[in-house]
């Protein structure tokens, strides 16, 4: 009685606090995936995140294995191990559900909610931990090892999610409650067609396209957009195009200019994911400019956005904040500036003072959007340097004709050239890269970002990029401005540093 009832009062504490922090910025109007009913699935057991934080914690140690016996049980909300003979799992906060999970999730079959699936509570007991080769390094189990602790589930044998839609296929673990506009959902509700693409630039590997789609479902489109917001764009199985699988590409959008227009920058598939998943980036980078023919090519309203470990958006952190987040630094690399470009205007936007752009490329001339940057970097509106890969000694980008580019190209120069400090050290490479010249620049004599008084307690923290970007930039954050045992000091960081995957 007692371990039930220290549970609930638990499971209370938790729901009031995910009810104070519901999203702010989700119009249920023009997405209906953005109602998340979370407290209801807690108090249902269908979450089992109160549960994990109980066990993990001490409070409520040494759960009993989940069975058969969980049907019977009247608190559908009481923790539970999952049986690894049923289930693999790893980790005992991953190993940690509730009875009314095991209980749906052990069935054959089993539906899930949007809610669900957004947050990947869902372990079909049919579904395999998906091949390395069908995800993305940011998404692999190393960063996202939900729902078992053993990564991210598929339908065996392939690289759709464990959960789909269509109900009919006799191979699909889980069927997903639609309507569900996430990533992996092939739920079609919220489909756009786009009408036309146009390549407006090529800038190295990196390609810049405009999407057009029509005005009435482009106001769809950016309804609930944030800084670092992903549009997904999707074609079903060209052998099937009207009733085939669905393939998906997320993208950073870039801009919306105007009435009908999405621009973002992709780059080149990556070459190792097996063809399925690369499917669609291939596509749309072959696409002739013009209207698409033959169509079954489309877009999802806008999701996500920059968030921190706290999951709360970069705006809202900014705005809301009562510690004073006064300066933003952004940190990039190749079609990564899309996302980076969003945060950047998002800042000036609410008059934001101190504003810093590092980014990345192998050669300056191949910067995208420079005639907008360019603008904002010759104003003073922003802080930007172009942190080139290649030698110092090739670099001969600093007579270029917009001023502000060039002498983003010196202030890269400059920053390879400082000294570290000694917890510096062991992330420097031979080769400087934008993570590492962040650093630099905030604590060696001659940084800007130390002469401006940049620190984690004024300072939000934005990476748009690849993986080594992501978490490079997080360990010299923290290996920067935080003792290790500093807990204080780490929770910080985890609130002042933000990424969009």
């Amino acid at each position: 009685a007692y371990y039930s009832m220290m549970f609930r009062l638990l499971m209370f504490t938790f729901v009031t606090a995910v009810m104070d922090a519901s999203p702010e910025h989700c119009d249920a109007s023009v997405d209906a995936s953005c109602l998340a009913p979370q407290a209801d699935e807690m108090s249902l057991g269908l979450n089992a995140l109160p549960a994990r934080i109980a066990v993990v914690s001490g409070q409520l140690p040494n759960p009993p294995i989940c069975g058969s016996w969980c049907q019977r049980e009247s608190d559908q909300t009481s923790p539970c191990y999952i049986d690894k003979d049923v289930i693999p799992c790893q980790t005992d906060f991953y190993c940690t559900t509730t009875c009314a999970l095991w209980s749906l999730m052990a069935s054959e079959r089993p539906t899930q909610s949007c809610a669900m699936f957004t947050r990947f509570d869902g372990f079909p007991k049919n579904a395999k931990p998906c091949d390395e080769a069908c995800l993305l390094p940011e998404i692999r189990k190393e960063r996202y090892p939900a729902p078992t602790g053993l990564g991210l589930l598929c339908e065996p044998g392939t690289c759709y999610p464990a959960s789909s839609s269509m109900s009919h296929l006799p191979g699909v673990p889980a069927v997903l409650e639609c309507p569900c506009n996430w990533f992996g959902s092939d739920c079609p509700n919220d489909l756009v067609p786009i009408d036309a693409v146009n390549h407006t630039a090529t800038y190295g590997t990196i390609m810049a396209t405009t999407l057009t789609i029509s005005s009435d479902n482009w106001d769809k489109v950016i309804a609930n957009h944030q800084p670092g917001g992903v549009i997904r764009i999707v074609h079903r199985d060209p052998t099937n195009p009207e009733n085939g699988r669905m393939r998906e590409q997320p993208y950073a959008l870039a801009y919306a200019p105007s009435a009908g227009k999405l621009e973002i920058l992709t780059a080149p598939p990556d070459m190792t994911l097996h063809q399925m998943p690369r499917e669609v980036a291939e596509r749309v980078r072959s696409l002739p400019s013009g209207p698409i023919v033959g169509g079954n090519l489309f877009v999802n309203p806008s999701i996500g956005g920059f968030f921190n470990k706290e999951w709360k958006f970069l705006m809202d952190a900014i705005q809301g904040s009562e510690e004073g987040i006064n300066r933003l630094v952004v940190l990039s690399t190749g079609a990564g500036l899309s996302g980076a470009l969003s945060a950047v205007e998002a800042g000036l936007s609410i008059g934001l003072q101190g504003i810093h752009l590092f980014h990345g490329l192998q050669h300056a001339q191949d910067l995208p959007y420079r005639k907008r940057i360019d603008e904002l970097a010759s104003s003073g509106m922003l802080d930007f340097a172009i942190i080139e890969s290649r030698d110092l000694v090739d670099s001969n980008y600093s007579n270029a004709q917009e001023a502000g580019i060039a002498a983003a190209v010196q202030r890269g120069i400059v920053i390879r050239k400082l000294s570290p400090v000694t917890n510096l050290d062991p992330f420097l490479p031979q080769k400087v890269y934008v993570q590492h010249a962040v650093g630099l620049d905030l604590t060696s004599s001659g940084g800007v970002l130390q002469e401006k008084g940049a620190a984690l307690q004024n300072t939000a923290f934005v990476a748009c990029g690849r993986m080594a970007l992501l978490e490079e930039s997080f360990d010299i954050l923290k290996a920067l401005f935080c003792d290790q045992n500093d807990q204080e000091c780490n929770d910080m960081l985890g609130r002042r540093f933000f990424t969009n995957i």
